[in-house]
């Protein structure tokens, strides 16, 4: 499947496995939104190496919504199912695939650089799913990626995915 399908289907793909009961509804406590929230910023310092500067017309853009959607539903394909795969092939394995294949996804339009990228953060959010749940990890990947637009229009570069986003 060509990544740009991949990418407009997610959403499609996260509510079909939702609705088929393979993935519970992303519900979590105050923990959750705390962690995700924490664990987003720290992701976003640690591999940006700087200090997110807050842009609140990035917060009222349709590209940062649509972001956060394809966040939340990464989270859901590559995460939520961690839970059914796990018990059959073991925790360890589950999260090594969700990592893999989740870093995979974006090394066509981010190269081996983005794919490695992928890993650290994949790896965190896999974390933060067996730790709060999936709340957790849909609220470290969509802050992440908030901080991430807003730290590219604070640059005065907002790429092609993030305007095709809109």
């Amino acid at each position: 499947m060509p990544e740009r399908t991949y990418r407009w289907m997610k959403p499609a793909l996260a509510a079909g496995l939702m609705i088929a009961g393979v993935v519970r509804c992303p519900c979590g406590g105050v923990s959750a939104w705390v962690l995700g929230g924490l664990s987003g910023f720290a992701l976003y310092v640690l591999l940006a190496r700087r200090t997110p500067v807050v842009h609140p017309q990035a917060l009222a853009s349709c590209a940062t919504w649509a972001m956060l959607s394809r966040a939340a539903a990464d989270e859901v394909l590559w995460r939520g199912w961690l839970s059914s795969l796990s018990a059959p092939a073991g925790q360890i394995v589950a999260v090594v695939i969700s990592v893999v294949g989740f870093a995979l996804t974006h090394h066509p339009r981010q190269g081996s650089r983005g794919a490695v990228t992928h890993l650290l953060t994949g790896s965190v959010f896999a974390a933060i799913m067996l730790t709060v749940g999936l709340l957790g990890a849909v609220v470290a990947h969509g802050s992440y990626n908030v901080l991430v637009v807003m730290g590219r229009m604070s640059a005065g570069r907002v790429d092609r995915e993030i305007r095709d986003a809109g």
